[in-house]
C-alpha cells in the first residue's frame, strides 16, 4: 500500500495485474459456487469495506486486495481455538469516480484444543473445529464522505464433534472519512451499521444468529518510519452488539441484551512487492458462538504473520 500523503491524492490501495485479478475473481467463483456461507465476526479492512480503496478510473476490473494470514494464540489462549489459518480477497467490479461496486471473499480454519474423548492436538495432526465462510458484495458513492451499502453472507462449518453450526445473512450501511494526515501519520475512520439475520428465503434448519444490530468504528492508524516501505500499523473495531431476545439459539442468548466486543492489532508492517505484516492480535466477545449447548466467551492474545497485495 502506499500513503497517499505524498502527492495529495485519496488513500488508494494498490493494484495488481488484470491476470492476476482474472484468475483471483474464477477462483473465487468457483469457491462459492461449491460451498455456502460461520459465526464469528472478522474485521474487514478498509481495503476491502470501501470499493474505492481498490479502484482507480480503468473501468472493470480495475483494482483488488488479496492476504492470507497465519494466527498463533502465543500470550492468550482461549478455550476453543488454539490459532487460525486465513484468506481474504476482495475485487472491484466498477468505478465511475463518484460511484464504485466491489465483491469479497474470506475464509477461516479455526483449530483449536479438543473436547473430552477426542485425540489430542499434535503438530502433525491439525485437529480442525470448523471452517467458516464469508463473502459479499458492496457498492459505495463518493459525496465525500464514501457511503456503502453491502449485503453479505456467512456461515460456520462444524468439522468436529460439538461445534456449533451457524448461518448469517448481513445487510450493512457504512461511512468512510476521507484520510486524516499528519506529516508520517495517517489515521483512516469510519462507522458501520449492519442488521444481522437468517433470512427465511434460505430454508435453513438453523435458528437466527444472537447479534440483530451491530455497530461497529474501525479504526487504523499508519506512521511511516524512515526506512522506506516500514509503516507501525495500529487497528482497532470496537463494536456494539444489539442481540436477539427471541428466535435464537438458547445457548446464545446472554445477558445483558446489548454487548460490546473488539478486534484489535499492533505490529510493522513492511512495504515492498508484496506487504509483509508480523502483529499482535487481540480479540475478545461474550460469545463467539461456536460451541454448541452453551456460550462460549472468548478473549485471545497472539502473534499474526501476514502476507498480502501491496
Amino acid at each position: 500500500m502506499r500513503s497517499e500523503l505524498r502527492d495529495g491524492r485519496p488513500h488508494r490501495f494498490p493494484r495488481v495485474p488484470l491476470h492476476l485479478r482474472i484468475a483471483v475473481a474464477a477462483c473465487i467463483a468457483g469457491l462459492i459456487v461449491g460451498g455456502q456461507a460461520f459465526a464469528r465476526d472478522f474485521p474487514v479492512p478498509f481495503a476491502m469495506g470501501d470499493p474505492f480503496s481498490l479502484a482507480d478510473d480503468r473501468g472493470l476490473l480495475p483494482g483488488g486486495h488479496a492476504d492470507v494470514a497465519y494466527h498463533h494464540y502465543t500470550f492468550l489462549k482461549g478455550p476453543h481455538d488454539l490459532f487460525s489459518i486465513r484468506q481474504r480477497a476482495a475485487i472491484s467490479l466498477l468505478n465511475t469516480g463518484r460511484l464504485a461496486a466491489g465483491f469479497s471473499y474470506q475464509n477461516h480454519l479455526l483449530v483449536g484444543p479438543v473436547r473430552p474423548g477426542e485425540d489430542p492436538f499434535s503438530i502433525a495432526e491439525w485437529n480442525m473445529n470448523a471452517i467458516q465462510f464469508e463473502y459479499g458484495a458492496v457498492v459505495g458513492v463518493r459525496l465525500p464522505p464514501v457511503i456503502t451499502f453491502e449485503y453479505g453472507r456467512t456461515s460456520q462449518h462444524p468439522l468436529r464433534g460439538g461445534y456449533s453450526e451457524v448461518s448469517t445473512d448481513l445487510v450493512q450501511l457504512s461511512v468512510y472519512a476521507e484520510p486524516l494526515t499528519w506529516r508520517r501519520l495517517t489515521l483512516l475512520t469510519g462507522l458501520r451499521f449492519a442488521h444481522v439475520d437468517l433470512y427465511d428465503f434460505w430454508d435453513s434448519p438453523l435458528h437466527r444468529p444472537r447479534t440483530r444490530y451491530r455497530v461497529e468504528i474501525p479504526l487504523e492508524g499508519r506512521w511511516e518510519l524512515p526506512p522506506h516501505g516500514l509503516v507501525i500499523v495500529a487497528r482497532a473495531w470496537p463494536r456494539v452488539l444489539l442481540l436477539r431476545t427471541q428466535g435464537a439459539w438458547e445457548y446464545a442468548k446472554i445477558d445483558p441484551p446489548v454487548q460490546t466486543e473488539i478486534d484489535a492489532e499492533l505490529g510493522i508492517r513492511l512495504e515492498r512487492r508484496s506487504a509483509i505484516e508480523l502483529v499482535l492480535e487481540f480479540y475478545s466477545t461474550a460469545d463467539s458462538e461456536q460451541i454448541r449447548g452453551e456460550a462460549a466467551p472468548l478473549t485471545t492474545l497472539g502473534v499474526t504473520a501476514r502476507i498480502g497485495t501491496r
